[in-house]
């Protein structure tokens, strides 16, 4: 919820964020988020709302909210409903897969459009078509609101005046998800995150643990220019993420101000050290262990039940997006702690892995159990590159060895063991994100991506700055745009934002079976 002391329709980028928000009318408001495959504009009570970059923001004064949560079948709000659900149903028909930026026929006999955003860099979905000239006509619109009315078009002009009337009588059904947006106060996708360092959002700031990471220059280019317990110079994994959903960054479940209207974001139950297994990070002491982390996700559905009803409760955990990032440090901070630690002398590295798969199985079961339903989880990413490994086993910069192992082996085994549960619920809940290849690209080839180094982390101190974590001591990098690592395991943000850009529009090579857009697009909510 929103205030707007603005009258009319004010259209303006948020601060920090790539999707557009559109504000109808003042005062009290219900903001909505829409994901479109295309391009319109579509008129309410006389006033321009207009659909950019595949998302839709509505909001509505007073009145009509009074009105619209009153009697849902009467009056203005009513027929908005009413005019909502036929476009809405079709958009959501369209798979969002990306491609070309032009015009295409496919194989199946239907036309398809495409157009990169200039803002971002990504591709934007627009649509399935029945003729090449209606494929033409929105390419040339998505056109001319993402490039201006002077690009250069498809089609002449008088082929958009002939087909305005067309196209504003499709635009008028565009409207969509209202009738969810006056049954609750924010219609917004929950977000919940559970894992480990990468994908914590500050709880471990929290508990008395040495992993964290509260004091400078941690958190330096982040909003504030202040340490949040997130493990990067700003925005990490599950900020980007919510960037891409139209959601506010999920607290951490042990913040205080997760009460309240907050809770509806969602949560962030991550722990930094940990790992699948609970004796994975025993040297950090007291961190959130996994199954301490399904607990309070089970305690969470509790407080928001007190606070919207169960049934409510239930639908928002169902459609809600859910991230988890577990492993990497069942290798890094378990099996290869010591050189004969306890699990390497009980396991082979083939029987660990089979171990650690066998138990992630019954984490993402449980999951299940809780209401999970979209559920985004990551592979480990180069382990044996980070420059933490770097500064203890390489000689030459190479990768180390045993380390690149273990990822070889355990990320296959992951995706068959989610394909697995799949078949097991009969539905694609689970969906398995490559960090191996989303981290490699840049890690094996920095230069094509604007990095100077891979190898040397922005901040820390010994070889490679890859000993121990950054504290104000040690060394720090002008330029973190320049480095793909920001301290010692983790990504830069920049490196986040193009590991979040593959979970967004990747290929079967990033994500399987389907990327975070085509989720988006097939919601099943209507």
């Amino acid at each position: 919820m929103e205030r707007s002391d603005s009258v009319g329709v004010a259209i303006g980028k948020r601060a920090g964020r790539s999707e557009w928000r559109i504000r109808l009318g003042m005062q009290k408001v219900c903001s909505l988020r829409v994901q479109f495959a295309a391009v319109n504009v579509v008129r309410v009570g006389g006033s321009d709302v207009r659909v950019v970059n595949g998302l839709l923001w509505f909001t509505f004064d007073d009145n009509i909210w009074k009105a619209g949560t009153a009697a849902l079948g009467n009056g203005q709000f009513g027929n908005i409903l009413q005019d909502a659900s036929h476009m809405l149903k079709s958009f959501m028909r369209l798979k969002a897969t990306f491609g070309r930026r032009e015009t295409n026929k496919r194989t199946w006999g239907k036309w398809v459009a495409e157009i990169r955003d200039p803002n971002r860099g990504a591709r934007l979905w627009l649509g399935t078509f029945n003729t090449s000239t209606e494929t033409a006509l929105a390419y040339d619109e998505a056109a001319r609101k993402l490039y201006g009315s002077s690009t250069k078009l498809n089609l002449p002009d008088d082929h958009h005046h002939r087909s305005s009337s067309l196209s504003s009588a499709n635009s008028t059904s565009s409207i969509s998800l209202l009738a969810a947006c006056a049954g609750r106060q924010a219609e917004a996708r929950a977000f919940f995150v559970f894992g480990d360092s990468l994908v914590d959002n500050g709880n471990n700031d929290y508990l008395a643990t040495t992993a964290r990471a509260d004091s400078y220059p941690y958190g330096i280019d982040y909003p504030t220019h202040r340490p949040t317990g997130r493990f990067s110079n700003g925005l990490n994994i599950p900020d980007l993420i919510s960037e891409q959903i139209g959601s506010e960054p999920t607290l951490p479940y042990l913040s205080p101000q997760l009460t309240g209207q907050n809770l509806l974001v969602g949560a962030n139950f991550a722990s930094a050290g940990i790992g699948i297994l609970n004796d994975t990070g025993i040297q950090f002491l007291n961190i959130i262990r996994i199954y301490k982390q399904l607990e309070y996700f089970q305690q969470y559905q509790t407080r928001v039940s007190a606070l919207v009803g169960p049934e409510q409760a239930q639908r928002l955990v169902n459609e809600a997006l859910i991230l988890i990032t577990l492993g990497g440090n069942d290798f890094v901070n378990n099996y290869y702690l010591l050189p004969f630690s306890a699990r390497s002398r009980q396991f082979s590295l083939p029987d660990y892995v089979v171990y650690l798969i066998s138990e992630y199985r019954k984490v993402l079961e449980r999951l299940y159990e809780l209401g999970a339903r979209k559920v985004l989880v990551t592979g480990t990413g180069p382990l044996g590159c980070v420059p933490a490994e770097l500064a203890l086993h390489s000689r030459n910069g190479e990768c180390a060895v045993e380390l690149q192992r273990a990822a070889s082996l355990f990320n296959p085994q992951l995706v068959d063991m989610i394909n697995s549960l799949n078949s097991q619920f009969g539905s694609d809940a689970f969906v398995a994100a490559n960090a191996y290849e989303m981290n490699m690209d840049f890690v094996s080839d920095p230069q094509a991506y604007g990095f100077t180094t891979s190898k040397i982390a922005c901040c820390g101190q010994g070889p490679y700055n890859g000993l121990g974590l950054c504290t104000r001591a040690s060394n720090l990098c002008p330029n973190r745009d320049l480095y793909a690592f920001w301290d010692a395991f983790h990504p830069s943000e920049k490196g986040n934002r193009l590991i979040v850009e593959n979970i967004l529009t990747g290929d079967e090579k990033y994500m399987y079976p389907m990327n975070l857009s085509t989720i988006l697009a097939l919601d099943s909510r209507t």
